[in-house]
């Protein structure tokens, strides 16, 4: 045999190999599965988590393991192809009750319509979670806070707060004047009704839609933090400017405003509790007048019907802001969670 011929590799068997401490331990592996010498067989590849594995705020609280930028693509059309056909539902029902009234051209404001656009709204707020947990697979309680709950005491103190702030508005509008005259309405007692049962769904969906669904999926796009938080501030704010339908530049600048405080709020303390109550509160005290008042008009927002006095306003929501934050803060709520 030549020096350069080589003896028949001889293979011998191989001592089991067992997985160190602190790792998953050896499995059979399933047929079809081969598992080369030096290695063991595990599992199969876990999925990745959708919640977050590092501390995130609420507005990017959808990067995760699991995140993948064009989810939130697909959230926000959904969103959109959601509330077209709950706000398409109610308009044929409201055509096909003969409730919808025109005069001059003009669809006019009644109860019906009133009541169909509050439930409307509030049939989002379902929407909203489904798509939240289908999409991202996370509860929804993650949709309401960072915690992964709706934290009741909290919310009712931001309540507490805001309803002082709304009785001294009404007292100087009531001593000023500025609230008109004031007659009972023969369906007085049944707008009361819809107001107190209707209108808290309806601030609730339109926080969940604009701060909860938007503001987080936009701001889940950014890699980094600040960014994140200011564009999607800006985004949802003109959002929720756009959809009051505004022509008014005064109350353009108030809708803008609020949002830009409700996304403030839920940078501060962590959820949604803090603009629903504030929504809830103001929508209920600007409608309390209504079974004086009527519905007539109270969609007219054209050019002229707002004024600087709105500015004022928006002054005093800051001021509301700051003592939310304040309590927040004294409440220890995280800002931050993963």
């Amino acid at each position: 045999m030549s020096q350069y011929e080589q003896q028949p590799q001889q293979w011998y068997p191989q001592p089991v190999y067992t997985p160190p401490p602190g790792m998953p331990p050896a499995l059979t592996p399933p047929p079809g599965v081969v598992v080369p010498p030096g290695y063991y067989y595990a599992g199969p590849r876990p999925k990745p988590s959708p919640m977050p594995d590092v501390p995130r705020a609420y507005h990017d609280f959808y990067r995760a393991p699991a995140f993948r930028w064009w989810k939130v693509l697909v959230l926000l059309a959904a969103m959109v192809a959601g509330f077209a056909v709950v706000e398409f539902t109610v308009v044929i029902v409201l055509f096909a009750g003969g409730w919808v009234q025109f005069e001059d051209g003009q669809i006019v404001t009644n109860f019906p319509l009133f009541l169909g656009n509050n439930i409307g709204l509030a049939l989002m707020i379902p929407v909203a979670f489904l798509l939240h947990w289908l999409i991202f697979r996370q509860r929804p309680g993650w949709l309401i806070s960072i915690t992964g709950r709706f934290r009741w005491g909290f919310f009712a103190r931001c309540a507490g707060i805001v309803l002082v702030f709304e009785l001294g508005t009404f007292a100087y509008e009531f001593a000023s004047g500025g609230l008109g005259e004031l007659v009972w309405q023969p369906d007085g007692a049944i707008l009361a009704v819809a107001i107190v049962l209707t209108t808290p769904f309806q601030a609730a969906a339109e926080e969940i839609f604009n701060r909860g669904i938007l503001f987080r999926g936009f701001g889940s796009l950014f890699k980094w933090r600040i960014p994140g938080l200011i564009a999607a501030a800006v985004f949802t704010s003109a959002v929720f400017m756009a959809l009051h339908a505004a022509e008014d530049m005064w109350l353009n600048i108030y809708y803008f405003g609020f949002g830009l405080i409700s996304c403030f709020l839920i940078w501060q303390t962590g959820g949604l509790e803090a603009g629903i109550a504030f929504h809830i509160v103001h929508n209920l005290a600007s409608e309390s007048i209504i079974p004086w008042t009527g519905v007539d008009g109270m969609f007219d927002r054209g050019a002229g019907t707002g004024d600087p006095i709105l500015l004022v306003y928006l002054g005093l929501h800051l001021i509301v802001a700051a003592l939310i934050v304040w309590q927040a803060k004294r409440m220890k709520l995280p800002v931050l969670a993963r």
